[in-house]
């Protein structure tokens, strides 16, 4: 039986109408343009509204922000290969389960060995103190930026040496446990200080955020939901770039790819892909087209 193919021009053609990159597919609504994509990298906070931009039919800073801060139909989270993205709020529990929780484990296991090598007795003991110190203090204040918590919990100022020769640093305490209470999901990054520019954002509990903790969800079935809307948004594409795209193992992202069903096809250079069954159907080319992307935007990204 020959292999289905399936040409560049067709490729291109789904990006073009799926990720609205084509002023007849833009939106004024943040949540569907994340949703086209999967999530909006946002390791720099400009690339969110900058991506929303260029997919949206009248840009603008306040829809993002509305979505981000007020209705909260957007979170900003830790996820795959350990980036910062903004995703829908319906996807937290997924990209949780799938991509944070390692993510958490790994950080914890760090920070562990760095207090260690700082002489600090029982070093897992003394962190877990920090963080419920940390957490107890957010839930009474109903949120607080990094330096409003050190004020609350002074613990939160210790410094620690982490690295060796020229990376060698010192540390605050407060960041690092803020990062590992964010990347647990107990905490999330709300308003920032400052403009949409800004990466100073003020730390709310989640149950407070959300209105209620993030599901847990089984990892198994978390990695298939993200490699189908991953496929969805971006096949037909390789194996090897669902696991670059992810950070799973090869081990985890074959099995989650065994739980679709998916259909193998060509490239036009002769590589072998995956496409969702129910997608291999063409779609039609758009008229002339180009979009102008920002820098780390979904679309290049996404491979």
């Amino acid at each position: 039986m020959s292999v289905l193919r399936i040409s560049d021009a067709q490729r291109r053609a789904r990006l073009a109408w799926r990720h609205r990159l084509v002023p007849a597919a833009r939106i004024d609504d943040p949540v569907a343009i994340a949703r086209s994509v999967v999530a909006l990298h946002a390791s720099d906070p400009a690339t969110v509204h900058l991506a929303a931009a260029e997919r949206m039919r009248t840009p603008g800073v306040e829809a993002v922000e509305r979505a981000l801060y007020d209705d909260r139909t957007l979170v900003r989270m830790l996820g795959m290969r350990r980036t910062m993205f903004v995703i829908p709020v319906d996807l937290a529990a997924a990209v949780q389960a799938s991509s944070t929780n390692d993510v958490a484990a790994a950080e914890r296991r760090r920070m562990v060995r760095a207090i260690d090598a700082n002489g600090i007795d029982d070093p897992a003991a003394w962190l877990r103190r920090l963080e419920e110190a940390a957490l107890e203090a957010l839930n009474a204040n109903g949120g607080a930026h990094t330096t409003e918590l050190t004020d609350l919990v002074p613990a939160l100022r210790r410094t620690i040496t982490v690295g060796s020769g020229r990376w060698r640093t010192e540390v605050r305490m407060s960041s690092r446990v803020m990062l590992l209470l964010a990347a647990d999901g107990l905490i999330m990054r709300g308003r920032p200080r400052g403009t949409w520019l800004s990466s100073q954002y003020r730390w709310e509990p989640t149950t407070q955020w959300l209105g209620g903790p993030i599901a847990d969800v089984p990892a198994d079935a978390a990695r298939v939901t993200m490699a189908r809307h991953w496929l969805a948004a971006f096949g037909p594409a390789t194996f090897d770039d669902l696991v670059w795209w992810t950070g799973w193992t090869r081990t985890r992202a074959r099995r989650a790819v065994d739980a679709l069903d998916t259909v193998d096809v060509e490239l036009d250079d002769g590589s072998p892909a995956m496409v969702l069954a129910d997608d291999v159907n063409p779609v039609d080319e758009p008229d002339d087209w180009s979009a102008l992307l920002p820098g780390l935007d979904p679309t290049p990204m996404g491979w």
